[in-house]
């Protein structure tokens, strides 16, 4: 059985999930890993200013970036924002917690139930 198919199970059995928010679930994992890949890589960055020294404020821009030359190449849409405020509301009408986190080697979702973490697949 592939990962995804396990989470659906699990989603259904465990989490009480109905087939549209387990795949609102799996959409959104699928965006927060991709997401990460390029914040770890360096493509996708967060515009940031100095308002005084030593504190930065985030400007909501995000910019695609060539690692190798350092230069902006464009904005590009806050994809993560958004997938994650689905995930809270789904998670406030669910009465389930979550938990992000932007390394993209492990999962970067996981749904929470009554203390137990279930990871939420990107791919597979």
């Amino acid at each position: 059985m592939t990962p995804r198919n396990e989470f659906i199970r699990t989603a259904a059995l465990h989490l009480g999930l109905d087939d549209d928010d387990t795949m609102t679930v799996l959409r959104a994992a699928q965006t927060l890993h991709t997401w990460a890949v390029h914040e770890c890589n360096g493509t996708k960055q967060r515009e940031q200013l100095q308002t005084s020294p030593g504190h930065w404020e985030d400007t909501g821009r995000v910019h695609w970036y060539n690692p190798n030359s350092g230069n902006k190449c464009g904005l590009t849409p806050d994809l993560e924002t958004g997938a994650l405020k689905r995930i809270a509301a789904l998670c406030a009408r669910n009465g389930l917690g979550f938990e992000h986190q932007g390394d993209p080697r492990g999962y970067v979702l996981k749904i929470i139930k009554d203390g137990r973490e279930y990871g939420v697949p990107s791919r597979g």
